[in-house]
């Protein structure tokens, strides 16, 4: 029972109220047992506010006219006795008010703002649902034509449904029969006479439509072999070397380092923007801590630092498709190759030739957008290139795709990434042209890239020409 504390106005007091209400034809509840009764009480849902009534814990008494289950008449008199002469008249009054009294109206549920006045009572036997108040009743045979109509188009809506639920559910049969398809042929055809099968033509074009997700992470491993000749206990070593690494001071830590800072902000900077679609890999999610000995393992066995920005992404791409120390040994392989060492080292020298292919496929593509990058933004490659390349387009896109781009890069080497780059251009070229820098950096760093289905992005990255 809810109540609220008032003061009494001739002496101060303070006086504890209730809140009680009626029940149709019932009267009013008596405090004590009838409380606990379901049968007498109404639920909070049925309160009308008309209803309710404030009465003093010293002056209440209400004999119902019919008790509810549960309280005797005698306990009813005994707390009737106990009243004053006027309370007792008083609540004689209250259980003689008639039922029509508390009777509402129907209440007709429209718009407030299409019909904010009252329903008249010459409208209320033939208003419609959803028929303004100011305009005049419809017909019967109005109101029958109208209700066939909805009731058609109710149907119609319920079939579409159902239609729609059933291609549904055959293109996911489709799409299940098909990777189980692609997932034999692997198996039998392309693992079984590795690495002859990449010969094949056939191969190549199964290939480009995307390694099904069971046997990616096993064909990832076997096109970027082990060349370093890794084996299990590397990963642990590394991670050992990486312990001892973080304890050293920080002299020690600035004469190892060469371009690569030791702000551990950098770390959880990349890992809050990691896949966060996923919740896989931010603090506290499942395979935070795997990545975060991933990266700081790498880091400590190829370069002697704590952390490498962003390798991160590609650690994370690598986890979900094998296990730790697999991602390790593939990881390191990976970014040993050549274009990998310049983009993660920044070296441009190295990565010379790639940049200036990459501007004029650009050009030749978009060449409005190379103008509008060189001239009116004043942009270099060093600003937009290699920040994408180093994330591997993987924070703003979604999983399919990267790991699509993933797959094809592997089997393709690095002109793809070219391709991939104009393509991603391509699909962000209206808000790429704005003449402010700073949203065309929020636009390539920061926003998800709605760059469609994975199938039709990858036709158009297939599509590009390299110049």
């Amino acid at each position: 029972m809810e109540s609220f504390e008032s003061v009494n106005t001739n002496n101060g007091s303070s006086v504890k109220k209730n809140w009680w209400w009626g029940t149709k034809g019932k009267g009013y509840q008596v405090p004590g047992p009838s409380r606990s009764s379901s049968s007498g009480r109404r639920s909070s849902d049925e309160i009308i506010p008309d209803e309710l009534i404030v009465l003093d814990d010293s002056s209440l008494c209400n004999v119902p006219l019919e008790l509810p289950t549960g309280v005797s008449r005698d306990t009813a008199s005994k707390s009737f006795s106990k009243l004053t002469r006027e309370d007792q008249m008083l609540s004689l009054r209250l259980n003689s008010v008639q039922d029509s009294m508390f009777k509402k109206a129907p209440r007709q549920s429209t718009d407030a703002l299409l019909d904010p006045g009252p329903v008249s009572k010459e409208k209320q036997a033939v208003l419609s649902v959803g028929r303004p108040s100011w305009l005049p009743p419809k017909s019967k045979a109005e109101e029958k034509q109208h209700l066939r109509e909805f009731e058609q188009i109710r149907k119609a809506a319920l079939n579409y449904d159902k239609q729609s639920q059933k291609e549904k559910f055959k293109q996911m049969e489709r799409q299940r029969k098909k990777n189980q398809y692609l997932v034999q042929l692997w198996d039998r055809y392309i693992f079984r006479y590795w690495p002859d099968s990449l010969a094949s033509s056939k191969v190549t074009g199964v290939w480009r439509e995307g390694i099904p997700s069971r046997v990616r992470g096993k064909a990832w491993q076997k096109i970027i072999g082990n060349h370093l000749q890794l084996d299990y206990q590397s990963f642990f070593l590394a991670c050992e070397r990486a312990r001892k690494l973080g304890y050293s001071n920080e002299n020690e830590q600035t004469q190892n380092v060469n371009m690569f800072c030791h702000d551990r902000s950098a770390l959880e900077v990349d890992l809050e923007s990691t896949i966060p679609q996923l919740h896989l890999f931010q603090k506290g999610e499942a395979l935070h801590n795997d990545l975060v000995q991933l990266v700081l393992a790498y880091s400590a066995y190829r370069y002697n630092v704590r952390y490498v920005p962003g390798t991160s992404f590609i650690g994370a791409l690598l986890l979900l498709n094998m296990n730790l120390t697999s991602a390790f040994n593939s990881m390191v392989n990976l970014l040993d190759r050549p274009f990998m060492q310049a983009v993660y080292t920044q070296d441009k020298e190295a990565l010379a030739s790639f940049t200036s292919l990459f501007l004029s496929s650009l050009k030749k593509s978009l060449p409005d957008l190379a103008n509008h990058f060189k001239y009116t933004l004043q942009a270099q490659p060093d600003q937009y290139l290699y920040p994408l390349l180093q994330k591997f387009f993987i924070p703003m896109n979604s999983v399919d795709i990267s790991s699509r781009i993933m797959d094809c890069y592997l089997l393709e080497e690095d002109p793809f990434l070219i391709q991939v780059l104009v393509a991603l251009f391509s699909q962000l070229k209206p808000k790429l042209l704005d003449t402010d820098f700073r949203l065309m950096q929020n636009t390539l760093f920061y926003h998800p890239w709605k760059l469609g289905e994975e199938d039709e992005f990858m036709k158009k990255v297939f599509e590009t020409s390299i110049s």
